[in-house]
Formats: structure tokens, sequence, C-alpha cells
């Protein structure tokens, strides 16, 4: 399977002279800076229409043109980029799976405070025996 060879364009004006704020090494073996990463700062695109201002980005795959989203593979261990139509319904899936996650935790919870309460008024009822 080939890797998907992705670009950034302005959503604006469709350059794809687009700046990301990140940081990145100095390496003095390499005598050159090496990338570290990547800020969640708005981009900048430097076209003469945008002239440096803030602008949303769109993903594209390069060979075919097509806009992409960014979604995370499996548990959270790798970005990949997908149709947008595919992304999102990733996402709805995995939406619902945690609203899904969050009931079940509740409805735990909430069993075992019943459990706790019951056993706390049957104490209270045994030592009020005789």
């Amino acid at each position: 399977m080939s890797v998907r060879k992705i670009n950034f364009c302005c959503k604006t004006c469709g350059s794809d002279d687009i700046v990301f704020d990140s940081s990145s090494d100095w390496n003095a073996e390499t005598q050159s800076y090496e990338h570290r990463d990547c800020y969640d700062h708005p981009p900048i695109c430097n076209s003469d229409d945008c002239m440096g201002e803030e602008v949303q980005v769109e993903i594209v795959d390069i060979a075919t043109g097509e806009k992409l989203d960014s979604v995370y593979g499996h548990n959270g261990v790798a970005l990949q980029y997908l149709p947008i139509a595919e992304a999102k319904e990733i996402e709805r899936i995995r939406s619902e799976q945690r609203a899904a996650e969050r009931e079940q935790a509740r409805a735990q919870e909430q069993a075992a405070r019943l459990a706790i309460s019951n056993a706390e008024t049957l104490a209270l009822g045994y030592e009020a025996m005789p």
C-alpha cells in the first residue's frame, strides 16, 4: 500500500504557500535544525491574496486533488488522511462509542451507589434489632 501524499491549501484563496508555527532543535553534529513539533496555532497563508493572515486550511490529496480530513487510527496510534465523508463517518461512530461507554460507566456508578446505600440501610436495620 502506498502512502498518501498530502498538501495543505488555504480555504480562502487556494494557495499552498502555508506556514505553520513549529519548534525545532539544533543538531550540532549535522549542523542543521531538526523539526520537533508543530503547534496548534492557526496556520498563515503567505499568498499575495491573504498576505500573512491566519487562515483555515484544507488537506488535499496531491495525486487526486480530493479533499481529505485527518483521523487518528485505531486507538489513536497513527494519523490517517481520509476522504472527508469517510473521516466524518469514523468520527460519528467513535463519538457514539464514547457516549455508550460514558452511559455504561454512569450506570455502573449508579449501581455501585445503590449497593452501598442498600448495605448501609441493612446495617442500620441490623444495629436497631434487639
